[in-house]
């Protein structure tokens, strides 16, 4: 199931569930010529507004939320998180 929260009450009781996954639609550029929606930003809003400012789950819950249920890409692997 797909939500698209415009609310800010909604986006916040979603999430604190622990099913919810978050995604964005972005599409990646392909060549400088192709045209990307404005619509970037997504994790770092969550990271930098629910985790940072309002503490409202933690960075970990925030990044497995953000990376599904198949988990972190290899490259994730080699990457660090500082706190």
């Amino acid at each position: 199931v797909i939500h698209h929260y415009l609310e800010e009450d909604w986006t916040r009781t979603a999430l604190v569930e622990p099913s919810v996954i978050v995604v964005s639609d972005l599409l990646p550029m392909i060549t400088r010529e192709s045209k990307v929606a404005p619509h970037n930003g997504t994790f770092s809003r969550i990271l930098g507004r629910y985790v940072r400012e309002a503490g409202l789950i933690d960075l970990d819950t925030a990044i497995a939320n953000q990376l599904g249920p198949s988990g972190p890409p290899r490259l994730m692997s080699r990457t660090r998180v500082s706190r």
